[in-house]
């Protein structure tokens, strides 16, 4: 009866545009300003559930906010990417963390790019998520150019 119910009123299919799994408000607002042009940005927190729903709608870019390198935090972290890999890009963007170490964990989880964010570095964001996108929907064959102004 409860798969009855199920495929009578199937889910909706959750928020479309650039996900951003984090628990930092404030970082949702400074990228959304960079982000915005190329897709809607929409903030998910560090759960399983959300980002497996997120992800029926066919995000374009999946980006994991890495505030700390610690062990625990990396645990939650190749968890959380184990689900979106394979079906969405994935984009680490780390603050309050060494590159290298950020890039070091990219190559271990296997994800598309690593960088560390700061504001400064907005349009080089922007670039590289737009890059990730249309290599990823295109197979690698789109010029990279920048957002419209």
């Amino acid at each position: 009866m409860e798969l009855t119910d199920r495929a009578a009123n199937p889910r909706p299919a959750g928020p479309t545009g650039i996900l951003l799994v984090s628990s930092d408000a404030g970082l949702e607002e400074a990228l959304k300003e960079f982000l915005s042009p190329i897709k809607n940005l929409v903030r998910l927190p560090l759960s399983a559930q959300p980002i497996k729903d997120a992800l029926a709608s066919s995000p374009p870019l999946v980006i994991f906010h890495v505030g700390s390198t610690s062990l625990d935090e990396r645990r939650r972290l190749k968890a959380l990417v184990e689900l979106v890999s394979g079906r969405a890009p994935i984009l680490l963007l780390g603050t309050q963390v060494d590159g290298t170490t950020l890039f070091d964990l990219s190559g271990e989880l296997k994800v598309s790019s690593a960088m560390v964010w700061n504001p400064s570095r907005g349009l080089f964001l922007q670039r590289l998520a737009q890059g990730i996108i249309r290599r990823h929907t295109h197979g690698g064959d789109s010029p990279m150019a920048p957002a419209e102004t």
